[in-house]
């Protein structure tokens, strides 16, 4: 089962395409069998790489959306096993998930 979320912000990288939107990337450092699959917003993304460091916004093999301002609710999926959580966009333009 995936460890419990853990949110972390950045201001070196990520910002939103447009004002008052924000990158999110979901990232994880444990190695498990299968690709991690995140909803978020009615979108679906995959982790599919495994860190040993908090790769930041948009780095490839990461669940990246991009999202308006407020508050967001999030299913992780592996396998059988799933977890629900949030965030709500603050001051940074990047928001790294660790999961």
């Amino acid at each position: 089962m995936p460890e419990p979320p853990t949110e972390e912000t950045s201001n070196s990288s990520g910002w939103g395409v447009m004002y008052n939107t924000y990158n999110v990337s979901f990232y994880t450092m444990s190695n498990g069998f299968g690709p991690i699959q995140i909803d978020l917003n009615g979108s679906t993304e995959l982790i599919t790489y495994f860190f040993n460091y908090n790769p930041g916004c948009r780095d490839p093999g990461c669940a990246n959306f991009v999202v308006p301002s407020g508050t967001h609710s999030y299913k992780i999926t592996r396998g059988s096993y799933y977890r629900v959580g949030s965030f709500t966009t603050g001051v940074s333009q990047c928001i790294t998930i660790k999961i």
